[in-house]
């Protein structure tokens, strides 16, 4: 079986589970979140159907032997371990300067605007959209959210994004990102 198509299909797996858990957080979403999950599993649906079926071994007529029964061992289930969830941003680490810096604007955070509710994004959203839009960055990913918290409108959000940032709108994993700030402008 080729391995990276397997992967491929857990990565959409894992971004509709995500997605679901975002719901738990953020249930006033569900209209823009629903579409995404249902999204997500079609691809991997998808995916899953253009896997080549592992042939089945040819029957052996080499003789069998009676297997002598041994009792089976009892184990008690383990519990589910709880999905880990990052529920603040980290700050940045602190630049080191040589010379006195001018003083900067009193810091933004994410909850500074009046009009912006931050995204509750689950730890899989985070790392996908920091990987694949933010070039593995968490201090570029941090910096973006801390300004698109300081925006007016979502409008703005996607210029900043697209004009200012570079950001190719039309890419998969940013419109999944756009879909989940979309509601954060109320």
């Amino acid at each position: 079986m080729n391995k990276s198509k397997i992967n491929e299909i857990k990565n959409r797996v894992y971004e509709a589970e995500g997605l679901l858990e975002l719901l738990t957080n953020r249930p006033e979403i569900t209209d823009s979140i629903l579409p995404l999950v249902a999204k997500r599993l079609d691809e991997a649906q998808s995916m899953l159907k253009q896997l080549p079926a592992e042939p089945t071994p040819e029957p052996t007529l080499e003789p069998t032997l009676e297997p002598t029964l041994e009792p089976e061992p009892t184990l008690e289930p383990e519990p589910d371990p709880e999905p880990v969830y990052e529920s603040e941003q980290e700050p940045d680490p602190e630049p080191v300067y040589e010379s006195e810096p001018e003083p900067d604007p009193e810091p933004v955070s994410l909850s500074s605007h009046a009009r912006f509710n931050p995204p509750a994004f689950c730890l899989n959203d985070r790392f996908r959209f920091r990987r694949s839009i933010f070039g593995g960055s968490d201090a570029e990913f941090n910096a973006a959210m801390r300004h698109i918290a300081t925006l007016p409108d979502y409008q703005d959000a996607l210029r900043y994004l697209g004009e200012e940032m570079g950001v190719d709108l039309e890419d998969e994993d940013v419109v999944d990102f756009l879909e989940i700030l979309k509601p954060c402008w109320s």
